[in-house]
């Protein structure tokens, strides 16, 4: 029998972290969370904030928008109803 040549000459031991703080990527967490927060504050100073008058003109707008889904909704849903009692019973 013909001795096998083995595919790997040498074992490769890759060893695992014990705790995730410990680990490289508990590392990098730590050093992007600053960073992150300072970029993030940085973005919303760069908002343009809609004024009071323009804030209560746009969530008047959502209000009827919703009244007037909902209305489409219960007017769908009941003839639906109707139609779904006349096939099933």
């Amino acid at each position: 029998m013909a001795k096998k040549k083995s595919i790997l000459k040498k074992e490769v031991h890759i060893p695992m972290p014990k705790k995730v703080s410990e680990s490289w990527l508990g590392k990098f967490r730590k050093m992007r969370f600053p960073r992150y927060v300072r970029e993030s504050i940085r973005e919303v100073k760069k908002v343009t904030w809609p004024t009071r008058k323009e804030a209560w003109k746009l969530t008047f707008a959502v209000i009827v928008f919703t009244m007037v889904f909902t209305v489409f909704i219960v007017i769908a849903d009941y003839f639906f109803q109707i139609i779904a009692e006349r096939i099933f019973l």
